[in-house]
């Protein structure tokens, strides 16, 4: 039976093993990112840096509530018709007429 203390001793091998695929993937991705040379790639130093502009101006609880509501807003199909409606009393000169000429 093992004791206590040896299970516990050993948990900076396992924190040390266990943060070294994360942080490989994050030099990874930073290297590829500069790499790439695109202003648009979102890079992990400029995700901190915008992280840290947020927290410090107070905007990070607006930006959170608008991302959430853009995300809500995303799924929903448009209200507005892509063509106008004509209304019932329009002049007959601006009643539309079929165009289709399928001939």
């Amino acid at each position: 039976m093992t004791s206590a203390s040896t299970t516990m001793g050993s948990w900076p091998s396992r924190f040390g093993s266990g943060a070294l695929l994360p942080v490989a993937l994050l030099l990874a991705w930073q290297w590829l990112g500069t790499t790439l040379g695109t202003p648009r790639t979102p890079l992990p130093t400029r995700i901190v840096r915008e992280a840290i502009t947020l927290i410090a101006s107070g905007d990070l609880p607006l930006a959170i509530l608008s991302a959430l509501v853009d995300a809500q807003h995303a799924g929903k199909p448009s209200i507005k018709a892509s063509v106008p409606a004509v209304p019932r009393g329009a002049n007959p000169i601006y009643e539309p007429v079929c165009s289709d000429n399928y001939a």
